[in-house]
């Protein structure tokens, strides 16, 4: 097991076992990662969260430091990804986020991090071309080609 957790890069057996006692999302979502982590779209997305936070920060200053309500994450979640807001959850799922039946820490995290910048107009800075850029980028692996969630190698 020890040895089957360094291959994968999860750190030590127990956090392979841990990984795993989560259930197939969470291996699936790290599998995700790992192979973001050794994309050419690395760069691009770095930049473009830099961007996103910097609009955060002043938004968080404007708001005396408030949050998004739990409406406008799965209201925003769903304009990004395409879907109906009733839908949110089995997207979060499927893109890796834990808790398919509410906003995760980890989606809320995302989407307070991206409500924001999306949605102010004008843009206070570049994260408009930041995100062209990253949407521009290919998924493709720095060792072994494209990457898809289809599996799908086209």
């Amino acid at each position: 097991m020890g040895a089957l957790a360094g291959r994968l890069g999860v750190g030590q057996e127990r956090d392979l076992l841990a990984l795993l006692a989560e259930g197939p999302l969470a291996f699936a979502a790290w599998g995700l990662v790992r192979g973001f982590l050794a994309s050419t779209a690395v760069a691009p997305a770095r930049e473009a969260a830099a961007a996103a936070k910097e609009v955060q920060l002043c938004f968080r200053r404007w708001a005396d430091g408030a949050g998004l309500a739990a409406a406008e994450i799965a209201r925003l979640a769903a304009e990004l990804w395409g879907c109906p807001p009733a839908a949110v959850g089995r997207e979060a799922a499927r893109r890796g986020f834990a808790d398919p039946a509410a906003p995760s820490p980890g989606l809320r995290e995302a989407v307070e991090l991206l409500a924001p910048a999306e949605r102010l107009r004008p843009a206070i800075n570049d994260y408009p071309e930041r995100r062209a850029a990253l949407r521009a980028a290919a998924l493709t692996g720095v060792l072994d080609g494209a990457l898809t969630l289809s599996g799908d190698p086209s």
